[in-house]
């Protein structure tokens, strides 16, 4: 029985060692101006990055058979103030916004972002950008309708000297159209060069 105790004891220790050893080892990921690995001019606290429409068009469509535009929107721009530039233990976290203008089709559209988080991915300087909250709705023939999802993926930021993120989002069903999802799609490029890479 104590040989059996000491063999946990030491199979404990080891793992115990482990993890302290990987927690120090462990790098942040963080926003870099530029292509360096680790990073030395990553964005500070409070630096606003934002990013314009590539396409030159933002769209909501319904995801029934015949894929019903509901607005599209020609001005769009993506904005991330940056609230936490990365510790050993967290991802970027920024404040997102977006504004947009040159809409046509139901043009009473009205837009909720929660924060974004930026999530390296390993082996490139790109990242998964989460967006806590996305909400749209659309003044349809009188009525606001509202599409709204969590924790969603907003899609890959391609890093580099032109950083670019194509959006594909999919909203849950709404009460105007239960029988329909919701689809945002748009194509942003940074204006300013981002590198996603360790502190």
């Amino acid at each position: 029985m104590k040989h059996l105790k000491a063999q946990a004891a030491a199979v404990a220790a080891a793992m115990t060692l482990i993890a302290l050893l990987g927690a120090s080892t462990a790098s942040s990921n963080v926003l870099c101006k530029t292509a360096t690995n680790p990073c030395s001019s990553a964005y500070p606290e409070k630096t606003a990055l934002k990013a314009d429409l590539t396409s030159k068009q933002s769209i909501l469509e319904l995801t029934t058979s015949e894929n019903t535009e509901l607005t599209r929107c020609g001005k769009e721009t993506l904005t991330a103030t940056i609230t936490n530039p990365g510790t050993v233990a967290t991802n970027v976290i920024a404040a997102g916004g977006l504004e947009f203008s040159e809409c046509v089709g139901f043009t009473k559209v009205a837009v909720k972002t929660g924060p974004l988080e930026i999530r390296s991915i390993p082996g490139t300087v790109n990242g998964t950008i989460m967006a806590g909250e996305v909400e749209w709705t659309v003044n349809v023939v009188g009525a606001d309708c509202k599409w709204r999802t969590t924790n969603a993926d907003l899609g890959t930021l391609i890093g580099g000297a032109d950083p670019t993120l194509e959006v594909k989002l999919l909203f849950p069903s709404g009460f105007c159209y239960p029988e329909s999802m919701l689809r945002w799609t748009a194509s942003f490029t940074f204006t300013n060069p981002i590198y996603v890479e360790p502190s």
